[in-house]
C-alpha cells in the first residue's frame, strides 16, 4: 500500500488522550531511534494484516500483504467490502529508502531552493513526545504524537508495535481537533516468508511501489518541470519527479509525514470552467484534498492540480503560487 501504506501514515495530531498520559512508562525508547526503525520496517519487513480505513463517513476494509523477495518489495491490497478492487505494487528496491523516509528516519537533507535553511528535517514541522502504550491488533504498542509547528499541515497520533515497529494505528486530525481519518489493524502477523510467486500475476495492473532515489546521498530530486510553485511551506522538500504524455509533469514534496504532489498538463480550453469550478470547492477524501486550476494564458490552456494530506487553504495557496518556470 505507503507506497499508500506509507503515505497513509503521513499527517499529525492535536487531540490528547488521557488515558495515554497513564501509560506513560520507563522502557520507552528514544523516539528519533524508534521512527528509524519504523522507516527500516515498512519497507524491508515481511507482513500480513487487515485494517478498516475510516473517513468521510465511510469505512473500508483492506487486507494488505507486503514482502521483499531478492532485495525488492512486493505488495497486495485488497479491498474486502465496496467494489471489488485489489492492487499489485512492486519494484522498489527495500534497502534504497525514499527522501520522506529518511526524514522520518532522522536524517538532515540538503534543500535546494524554497526552503531558506538550505536543509530539512522532521522536527522542523513538527514537535513530538512519547504519550505511552496500549494494545492494538493483539499487540503492545507505543503511542507517539505529533504536533505540527504551523497550521499547513495536520496533527497524527500513531501506535508502534514493539515487536516488529509497524505502525498498527494512525489517526490524523486536522488543527480544529476534527478526526479527518483513521487506521487501524485489526490483525497483524510478522515475521512470515513470502515467495514472490505468492505475488506474480494476481492483478493485471503492476504499479511500482515507490520511486527509487539514489541510495549514495541525501541530495533532493532535481524537477524538469515548467511549471513551477514559487511558495511551498517551510520543512517540505521535493521527493520525487515524473513525467509522462497522459500525466503530464508531476512533483512530489514531503515533510517525512505528509506529502503533496503538483501536476501539471495541457489541457483543451473548453474544460476551463469545469477546472475553476473544482479549484473553488476542492475535494476531498478524509485528510487528502485535492484543488483544481488551469493558467488560461498558455496556449495551450495548462491545468494544474494539488493533491496531498495537507488543509485546503495550504493546497489553494500552492496552486496560487504555480508559475512558469
Amino acid at each position: 500500500m505507503k507506497a499508500a501504506f506509507i503515505k497513509r501514515f503521513s499527517g499529525i495530531v492535536l487531540v490528547v488522550c488521557s488515558s495515554y498520559s497513564s501509560l506513560l512508562f520507563a522502557q520507552a525508547p528514544d523516539i528519533k531511534q524508534l521512527l528509524s526503525k519504523v522507516s527500516d520496517a515498512v519497507s524491508q519487513s515481511n507482513y500480513h494484516g487487515r485494517l478498516t480505513y475510516e473517513h468521510s463517513g465511510r469505512l473500508e476494509v483492506i487486507e494488505i500483504s507486503h514482502a521483499v523477495s531478492q532485495g525488492f518489495e512486493h505488495e497486495r491490497v485488497v479491498y474486502l467490502n465496496g467494489p471489488d478492487h485489489q492492487i499489485y505494487k512492486k519494484g522498489r528496491t527495500a534497502s534504497c529508502a525514499s527522501l520522506g523516509s529518511r526524514l522520518l528516519g532522522g536524517s538532515v537533507i540538503d534543500s535546494e531552493g524554497l526552503n531558506p535553511s538550505g536543509q530539512v528535517q522532521l522536527n522542523d514541522a513538527y514537535d513530538y513526545k512519547m504519550m505511552g502504550e496500549e494494545r492494538v491488533a493483539g499487540k503492545l504498542s507505543w503511542i507517539l504524537q505529533f504536533v505540527p509547528k504551523d497550521e499547513h499541515r495536520h496533527g497524527l497520533i500513531l501506535a508502534v508495535d514493539q515487536h516488529s515497529f509497524l505502525p498498527t494505528k494512525i489517526l490524523t486530525i486536522s488543527g480544529g481537533r476534527k478526526v479527518l481519518e483513521r487506521l487501524h489493524f485489526v490483525s497483524l502477523d510478522t515475521d512470515l516468508k513470502f515467495e514472490s510467486a505468492q505475488f506474480e500475476g494476481f492483478d493485471k495492473s503492476e504499479l511500482p511501489v515507490g520511486n527509487n532515489v539514489s541510495c549514495s546521498g541525501l541530495q533532493s530530486v532535481v524537477s524538469a518541470s515548467v511549471w513551477q510553485p514559487s511558495w511551498i511551506p517551510s520543512g517540505f522538500i521535493l521527493s520525487s519527479y515524473q513525467f509522462s504524455e497522459k500525466d503530464g509533469h508531476m512533483e512530489t514534496y514531503t515533510d517525512g509525514l505528509a506529502a503533496f504532489s503538483i501536476f501539471s498538463k495541457p489541457t483543451a480550453e473548453s474544460n476551463f470552467a469545469l477546472l475553476a469550478g473544482l479549484h473553488a470547492g476542492g475535494v476531498k477524501k478524509g485528510a487528502t484534498v485535492v484543488v483544481v486550476g488551469a493558467m488560461p494564458e498558455s496556449k495551450p490552456v495548462v491545468q494544474v492540480s494539488v493533491l496531498g494530506e495537507i488543509p485546503q487553504q495550504t493546497a489553494n495557496r500552492i496552486l496560487a503560487s504555480v508559475k512558469p518556470k
